[in-house]
């Protein structure tokens, strides 16, 4: 419970932190498979299509699909970030998000629905849903709640393994990237507590969440991606739940530098800078180029100066 209060707490922070780290996967994730699924009911939707038209089903579908799977979306998010149980059974966390989501859109979806019928003047096209008798309504909402589930839990599955946004795991590392013969990282999916803070021993705590020969003298860069930190050391890169903040604070310690909002960087292992245009990055020797945001442009320069880092122009 008292986990659950604070988690309840941060929740503004989390909500924050998600908001900022949005990319193309983000966009894909919530608004791209809304749309596909409009798209593909729509065309396997003829019975609609004859009474409305293709825009008029593809408004009808794009409308039961959106709102629903950001309800959904939502409510999987906050019991994977306030009640930390659910991320050790991550179906069990889609499948209680995708049933809550789906007795809540009842009302919306009967409403809409209601609207559409009655704008196209047509007969309800799906009785067995709105049946009175409630065995019929009882089939109809399992049988769409079963398709609900079976969607959002293989949607998850493709961004998380292919795509690289990985979903609701508290301890994540991309396949193929630890070194071999390294020890195994807990088992996918389960928390691992890592409190945050100063580190001891003059090493950061998250390093604890990647393999054992991962040191901190070799971490070159560490990046945000939404609630995920990405650390770099020489060609490879891990991926852990973890926040972007926390890691700074136990970085503190180490000679280092944030460059960008979403960016921490060792100097020592600094190429060259750039810079032309209003822009500015960073180019570590292993060929990662990290961007320099305007807050820190000066400190780049002035550190730059001192480690005597070349600055060349930034070409197009």
């Amino acid at each position: 419970m008292r986990d659950f209060a604070q988690e309840l707490l941060r929740l503004p922070q989390h909500s924050a932190d998600a908001f900022r780290q949005w990319g193309w996967r983000h966009f894909a994730f919530y608004f791209g498979v809304p749309v596909i699924l409009a798209l593909y009911t729509t065309m396997n939707n003829w019975e609609l299509l004859r009474a409305s038209g293709f825009f008029g089903s593809l408004a009808f579908h794009a409308a039961h699909s959106t709102f629903p799977w950001w309800l959904n979306a939502t409510i999987c998010w906050l019991l994977f970030v306030l009640i930390p149980w659910f991320s050790r059974h991550r179906a069990t966390l889609i499948i209680t998000g995708t049933t809550l989501a789906s007795i809540l859109m009842l009302p919306y979806a009967d409403a809409v629905s209601a609207s559409f019928y009655s704008y196209w003047a047509v007969q309800d096209l799906h009785p067995a849903l709105h049946a009175e008798a409630p065995a019929a309504l009882i089939d109809g909402f399992l049988t769409y709640l079963v398709r609900a589930a079976v969607l959002t839990l293989g949607v998850n599955w493709i961004f998380d393994q292919f795509l690289g946004l990985p979903r609701y795991r508290r301890d994540y590392v991309r396949p193929g990237l630890p070194p071999p013969g390294t020890p195994a990282n807990p088992q996918r999916g389960e928390a691992t507590p890592v409190p945050a803070g100063p580190p001891t021993g003059g090493r950061p705590r998250f390093l604890d969440r990647l393999p054992a020969a991962l040191t901190a003298e070799a971490v070159l860069a560490v990046k945000a991606e939404q609630h995920y930190i990405r650390v770099f050391a020489g060609e490879r890169s891990w991926l852990t739940l973890y926040r972007f903040s926390d890691a700074l604070a136990e970085l503190a310690g180490m000679p280092g530098l944030q460059v960008h909002r979403s960016y921490w960087v060792r100097p020592e292992f600094i190429e060259k800078i750039r810079r032309g245009g209003g822009r500015m990055t960073v180019q570590l020797r292993s060929g990662l180029e990290v961007p320099v945001s305007g807050p820190y442009k000066v400190l780049v320069r002035q550190m730059a100066t001192q480690a005597r880092i070349p600055i060349l122009p930034l070409t197009p």
